[in-house]
């Protein structure tokens, strides 16, 4: 048999307590060459042992083929995961006695190679567009960063999110206190605004006031009551102006 080109060495699938299966499009031997990890809910990993509960899982093709994982479904409940990748055991069972070569024999040895290869690359690093992806594996035992272009673990992270969290903080407080400012700035603009307005009314109503008093010059003017608002005869009974008045 020949075994394909290796696309996905892993399979995985979401929990909903129905499922009870998972498809592989990798080729595989038997249940040595399968890893079944269950990822509860808060990320926890565990592996489920082949006939073991929980999972209690088995299979079906394999044999220099693709094939199913089968499980128990109230095993794997919402928002939990269960993936599936294939590995080795890396050993050769196959031998030579002596006699005449069997090509199957010989068949089955480069088969089983190429499966041991497959799975080994399917625990690498794969480069993608550049970038390193390790398809959601975790990646374990990082010493601590000593450069500025180190990978970070989560010891070190640790120690400093008390640092990043202050940080977060003040800038929280800061935006809240320039939210204030600028809530007082909003409240004397409006002040403004509306004492502009009430001066505004106040010119009108002089304006209305100036307005009415040329009006009411005019008229007595225009009757002859006056041959000129400066010129009166200071009589009793004459309208004095306002020169006459203030003097």
């Amino acid at each position: 048999m020949t075994i394909g080109v290796l696309t996905a060495g892993r399979a995985q699938i979401a929990g909903d307590g129905v499922t009870d299966r998972v498809d592989l499009d990798f080729q595989f031997i038997d249940q040595n060459n399968l890893e079944v990890i269950h990822v509860d809910g808060s990320g926890n990993r565990t592996e489920w042992i082949y006939g073991l509960s929980p999972g209690a899982w088995s299979y079906t093709g394999g044999n220099f083929a693709t094939g199913t994982v089968h499980f128990t479904a109230a095993d794997l409940q919402g928002g939990e995961q269960l993936i599936v990748s294939l590995t080795s055991s890396y050993n050769q069972p196959y031998a030579f006695d002596g006699g005449e070569i069997d090509p199957a024999v010989i068949e089955k040895a480069l088969d089983r190679s190429a499966v041991d290869m497959q799975s080994v690359a399917n625990r690498a690093l794969f480069e993608k567009d550049g970038v390193y992806d390790v398809s959601g594996t975790p990646v374990t035992g990082l010493p601590d960063p000593g450069g500025p272009e180190d990978a970070v673990n989560k010891r070190t992270l640790d120690a400093v999110t008390p640092t990043l969290d202050g940080l977060a903080a003040s800038a929280a407080a800061s935006a809240a206190e320039a939210a204030a400012y600028a809530a007082l700035a909003d409240t004397a603009l409006s002040d403004t605004t509306d004492e502009a307005a009430a001066a505004k009314t106040e010119a009108d109503r002089a304006a209305t006031l100036a307005a009415g008093m040329d009006a009411y010059r005019d008229a007595f003017l225009s009757y002859g009551y006056l041959a000129d608002w400066g010129t009166i005869t200071e009589a009793p009974g004459d309208i004095l102006d306002y020169g006459d008045i203030t003097a």
